[in-house]
């Protein structure tokens, strides 16, 4: 796991898996995520964006059409999928 302490991460793309966050501050960054570990302890997140990708969009994305999550602002996109049909 990739570990970044002590340290102020501004204007970045930063992939969370994978990765561990201690006493780190994160600015304007774009955060992907897409359903593998990571860990953060003493962390603050100032104006940041959240990418999810594949099983963690598809969770949020289940999650938001059976009402368990409401998403305010930066919601995921759709999630298209030209091969679905109806689920029995």
């Amino acid at each position: 796991m990739k570990k970044y302490e002590n340290l102020t991460l501004e204007n970045q793309a930063l992939d969370v898996e994978q990765c561990y966050f201690v006493n780190c501050v994160v600015k304007n960054c774009q955060l992907f995520y897409g359903g593998g570990s990571f860990d953060w302890q003493n962390c603050t997140f100032q104006n940041c964006e959240w990418k999810f990708r594949g099983a963690a969009r598809d969770t949020i994305q289940l999650l938001q059409t059976i009402g368990l999550l409401k998403i305010q602002g930066n919601q995921p996109p759709p999630l298209v999928n030209s091969t679905s049909g109806a689920v029995n």
